[in-house]
């Protein structure tokens, strides 16, 4: 565990002292009070998993923190992109947490965390670890930008369709230009454009409501709404009049409004306290905190301030 100057050792001064575990819980049930409630609603705590000197303290996470298992590129591009957005709990000055008390094991001994109360957090709805699951071996931002943007694809299947529909049909065309061949005549070619932007659709609404989809939605209605008897020439109007705005989620990188966007996309948020340590995902928390060695304190917080409480 680097050296943090915040660390304060609460072991008592008082050599008479038998027990300090009713200390220890008095300390979290007065500065604590914020977290302890959701801790008792879910019969459960968070941990960290840390190499400390004691085996209870107070601390503050350390500033300007520097990652172990990701790009130092990355985890300060990531950082920006968090700050832009609003986020105070970024992940180089926060401490990162989880309920899963055998997802810290790696790191150390587990450590109960209570947060004081007034702290920030920030999660993932999406992923349980992001360093495992989002960043993985990219080197920076621009990777794991596109990485999550694959989700995009659909749309390259879109315009690949687009030419290849309008191709046929433009082939296909009599001299009049109103008569199919028979082979084309069959395909409903409405149906087939709608139902990809319908996909697409979906699979964005499935990471949110985002600001691409009220263009969709405007492409799809739009698409509807063509008359049949001209539908291949109207939706190749309608498709090209949107495209930019379909794909203009391709290019998010550190526009403050795109960045967002990005941000809902992979699921960040600082709501949903009782979510986050119900899912089981990393958390990072900034603020004051007490921390306590699982091993030891444990079995006796837990019936102090969980099993007590809940009787």
């Amino acid at each position: 565990m680097p050296t943090n100057p915040h660390l304060q050792d609460l072991k008592s001064p008082d050599p008479n002292e038998t027990s300090s575990i009713d200390r220890y819980a008095n300390l979290i049930t007065r500065d604590c009070s914020e977290a302890l409630k959701t801790y008792q609603k879910l019969n459960n705590f968070l941990y960290r998993g840390l190499h400390a000197p004691t085996n209870a303290f107070k601390s503050f996470p350390v500033e300007a923190r520097e990652p172990k298992d990701t790009s130092l590129e990355l985890h300060k591009d990531f950082n920006l992109l968090m700050r832009e957005t609003g986020f105070k709990a970024t992940r180089d000055n926060s401490i990162f947490c989880t309920s899963v008390r055998a997802d810290t094991t790696q790191y150390g001994s587990a450590y109960l965390i209570f947060p004081f109360n007034g702290f920030e957090f920030s999660w993932s709805t999406h992923y349980a670890d992001l360093t495992m699951e989002l960043f993985g071996t990219s080197r920076n931002i621009d990777a794991v930008i596109k990485s999550v943007y694959e989700l995009l694809e659909p749309m390259d299947y879109t315009q690949n369709a687009v030419t290849e529909l309008t191709d046929a049909l433009s082939n296909g065309e009599e001299e009049d230009g109103e008569t199919l061949p028979l082979a084309l005549q069959s395909i409903d070619f409405k149906q087939t454009f709608y139902d990809l932007f319908v996909r697409f659709y979906r699979e964005l609404n499935a990471y949110g409501n985002l600001p691409e989809i009220t263009t969709l939605e405007k492409v799809a209605t739009a698409l509807q709404q063509i008359e049949t008897s001209n539908w291949h020439q109207g939706a190749v109007g309608v498709i090209q009049d949107n495209l930019p705005d379909l794909m203009r989620a391709a290019n998010v990188i550190h526009d403050p409004e795109e960045a967002k966007t990005f941000m809902q996309l992979i699921g960040m948020t600082t709501r949903g306290f009782y979510e986050a340590i119900e899912a089981g995902h990393e958390i990072s928390i900034l603020g004051e905190y007490y921390a306590f060695r699982a091993e030891r304190f444990e079995p006796a917080l837990r019936e102090i301030l969980l099993t007590g409480m809940n009787d």
